[in-house]
């Protein structure tokens, strides 16, 4: 392209790559995974309204895991998580926003609100009584944003009648889900694209040198 230096072509296909890995994995990511740390455990009922598509998670935040892997209370908070989510199991884009995860309460010096989230995807199984929904969201706010960085994930163990289909009503026993919030482990495509983009620049510089 003329007028355009190595360097800036790098910089265009590089930010294709990434951005558009990260689109693509948001689309099939199909292994939603938490670190260690930092994670807020709560205990939340889950229920889901067919009629209205509305899934509702309402809880208790109980404890908070730092960095250095300490155990620490959460008081005074609430775990909130809102979506709607149709009949074949799709998220409704005009339901999302900056608040589709609120969590608030106080733990190690942060204060209310820890965590806020918009929605990104999601991914559920249906083992029986041993289901789970996972989530991920763009990290929108709170005091410990910048501990979940970029985006925040949910991992949703549910104890209640889901049966695989979102046709009709379910909704957990009484306490009977216990979200985990924490940073996404990335999956191994996208740190894959971001060595491709490494080597994109290596191999523009070698270029540049063999020119000079």
């Amino acid at each position: 392209m003329k007028g355009v230096s190595n360097r800036s072509v790098a910089w265009i296909i590089a930010g294709w790559l990434i951005v558009g890995g990260v689109v693509y994995n948001a689309a099939a990511v199909t292994n939603i995974t938490l670190k260690v740390a930092p994670d807020i455990s709560s205990y939340a009922d889950v229920t889901y309204d067919a009629a209205t598509d509305i899934f509702n998670v309402y809880g208790t935040p109980s404890t908070y895991i730092d960095a250095s892997l300490h155990t620490n209370n959460v008081t005074g908070g609430e775990f909130h998580l809102a979506l709607k989510i149709d009949s074949n199991g799709v998220p409704v884009v005009s339901s999302f926003n900056t608040t589709n995860l609120y969590i608030t309460g106080a733990t190690a010096g942060y204060t209310t609100p820890l965590v806020m989230g918009q929605f990104a995807y999601f991914t559920f199984t249906n083992n029986g009584s041993a289901d789970d929904f996972r989530f991920v969201f763009n990290t929108t706010g709170g005091t410990m944003s910048n501990l979940y960085g970029f985006q925040t994930a949910v991992v949703i163990a549910f104890s209640g009648d889901f049966t695989g289909s979102w046709t009709a009503n379910f909704g957990s026993d009484i306490g009977g889900a216990t979200p985990d919030t924490g940073s996404l482990i990335p999956e191994p495509s996208s740190q894959t694209l971001v060595l491709l983009s490494g080597c994109l620049f290596a191999v523009m510089g070698q270029r540049r040198r063999s020119r000079g």
